[in-house]
C-alpha cells in the first residue's frame, strides 16, 4: 500500500473554500540538492506513517496548507547502534501559490522573504513536505533503553549483552583487568642520587 499523500485543489482553484484529506502511506522521501546533483533521501519508516492536511483558500492563487504526520522510524541507538523505532509528529504549515510553471512542489521566498510553496498542478503531491517535517523532528540521539551502556571503547561489543569481553583484551574495560604495578622503567635511576 502506497497511498501518495496529496490535496486535489481543482474545487477551490476558482472557488474558495477549502479542502482537506486524510490517509497512509509507507513511502516518505525528499530531494536535497548536493555538489553532486540531486540525492534523494528516504526515511527509514516502520510500518505506514498516518497525515491528514487542509488547504484553504486566502485570495488570488494563494492557499494556506496545515497538516499533520504520525511516523514511526527504524533508527539506530546512539550509543550501542542497536536497531529501535522512535514515533514522532510533526506538523507542517505553509503558503501555497498557484504557478503554472511550477512542475513540483517547490519551496521559494517571496520578495519580501516570506517562505511560499509553488505548485502547478492541482494535484498537490504532499510526500516531499511531509517528509522534510518529520525529518525535522529526528533526534540527533536516541537510545535503545534508558539504561544503554554503550560499546565498549576498547574492543567494540554491545555491553549490554555481556559483562566480559569476547576477546579477553587486558586493555578491554569490560574483560575486568586487574590494576598492576608496572615498574617505573626510570626506577633504575633512583640509586644513582643517593646521598
Amino acid at each position: 500500500m502506497n497511498e501518495v499523500p496529496s490535496l486535489n485543489l481543482v474545487k477551490i482553484l476558482r472557488g474558495g473554500g477549502d479542502v482537506s484529506d486524510q490517509g497512509k502511506t509507507n513511502l516518505l522521501e525528499y530531494s536535497v540538492e548536493t555538489t553532486h546533483g540531486l540525492e534523494v533521501v528516504t526515511l527509514p519508516l516502520h510500518g505506514t506513517a498516518q497525515w491528514r492536511a487542509i488547504a484553504s483558500h486566502i485570495g488570488e492563487q494563494e492557499f494556506w496548507l496545515a497538516g499533520t504526520i504520525e511516523a514511526t522510524l527504524n533508527l539506530e541507538c546512539g550509543r550501542c547502534l542497536d536497531p529501535v523505532t522512535h514515533s514522532m509528529e510533526a506538523r507542517l504549515e505553509s503558503l501555497l501559490r498557484f504557478d503554472p510553471n511550477a512542475k513540483t512542489p517547490k519551496r521559494t521566498l517571496t520578495d519580501d522573504d516570506e517562505e511560499v510553496i509553488l505548485f502547478g498542478e492541482p494535484n498537490v503531491n504532499l510526500t516531499a513536505l511531509f517528509a522534510e517535517a518529520i525529518s525535522l523532528e529526528i533526534p540527533a540521539m536516541v537510545k535503545c533503553r534508558a539504561n544503554c551502556k554503550g560499546l565498549c571503547a576498547s574492543c567494540g561489543m554491545n555491553l549490554n549483552n555481556t559483562s566480559a569481553c569476547k576477546e579477553a583484551r587486558a586493555d578491554c574495560p569490560s574483560f575486568g583487568v586487574q590494576e598492576t604495578k608496572k615498574e617505573n622503567p626510570f626506577a633504575v635511576l633512583k640509586d644513582l642520587f643517593k646521598d
